[in-house]
C-alpha cells in the first residue's frame, strides 16, 4: 500500500514536505541541510576536478539524497532509506548514475561497509557526513566515553574510508572550513569557526590514526 500510495507524489512533493522537518533544534529544517549538502557536494566536486556534467549530477544526487525519508515506506521501514530513494527516482525517470548515487551516498555505512563505485556519488557521500559532524558538533553534540548516540564516530570514520580508501587528493582543514562556513551563514549562527573547526580536525584525526592501526 506504501509503496504504491507513495508513487502518486512526485519528487518535489516529498521536498517541499522536507521543508517543515526539523534536522536539529535550532539548526534548521531537512530541507535546508539538504541545500548545504548540495552546496558542499560541488565545491568538493570541483576539488575533484569533476567536469560540469558531473557536477549537475553530484547537485541533483544531492538534493535528492533525502527525499524519501519523507516517503510512508521508509517512515515505515527506516533500513530502506536511499535503496527507496534510488528505486522511486528510477520510477521517476531520473539519470540512471543519479539513481544510483541517492543509495550510494550513504556508503560506507560502517568499516567494513563498501565503497561508492560511481565517482559522482562521491561528494554527496562526503558533503552529507561532514555536515552531519559539523551541525552535531555546533551544538556541542561531542561523544564522550561510549556514549555517542548520533554515531559521530561511525560518521567520521566514513569521511576518512572515503578519502582514504579512494586516495582522494582532498584537504580535511579545507573540507572542515567550508563546511562550517556554509552552517554558519546559512543559519546565521555567529559562531567561533576557529575553534569548531579545530574540534572536528582533532576528531578526524583521531579517527584516522585509528583506521591506520586498523
Amino acid at each position: 500500500f506504501f509503496y504504491i500510495d507513495d508513487q502518486k507524489k512526485s519528487l518535489n512533493d516529498f521536498l517541499q514536505k522536507a521543508e517543515k522537518v526539523v534536522f536539529f533544534q535550532q539548526r534548521g529544517s531537512q530541507g535546508q541541510r539538504v541545500q548545504r549538502i548540495a552546496d558542499l557536494s560541488v565545491f568538493i566536486a570541483c576539488r575533484l576536478g569533476l567536469s560540469e556534467i558531473q557536477q549537475k549530477h553530484v547537485r541533483r544526487i544531492s538534493e535528492l539524497s533525502k527525499f524519501d525519508l519523507e516517503t510512508q515506506l521508509v517512515q515505515e521501514f527506516p533500513a530502506l532509506q536511499g535503496l527507496m530513494g534510488e528505486n522511486y527516482a528510477m520510477l521517476k525517470k531520473e539519470d540512471a548514475v543519479v539513481c544510483r548515487g541517492i543509495r550510494q551516498h550513504y556508503y560506507p555505512r560502517n568499516a567494513k561497509d563498501f565503497l561508492p563505485e560511481d565517482m559522482v556519488s562521491v561528494p554527496a557521500a562526503l558533503a552529507d557526513k561532514l555536515d552531519l559532524l559539523t551541525t552535531a558538533f555546533s551544538l556541542n553534540m561531542v561523544p564522550s566515553g561510549a556514549a555517542d548516540p548520533y554515531a559521530l564516530r561511525r560518521t567520521a570514520q566514513g569521511i576518512i574510508q572515503l578519502i582514504l580508501g579512494l586516495r582522494l587528493p582532498l584537504d580535511l582543514q579545507e573540507l572542515t572550513s567550508e563546511a562550517v562556513r556554509l552552517l554558519d551563514e546559512q543559519q546565521d549562527l555567529a559562531l567561533d569557526r576557529t575553534k569548531l573547526q579545530k574540534n572536528l580536525l582533532d576528531f578526524l584525526l583521531q579517527r584516522q590514526r585509528w583506521f591506520m592501526q586498523e
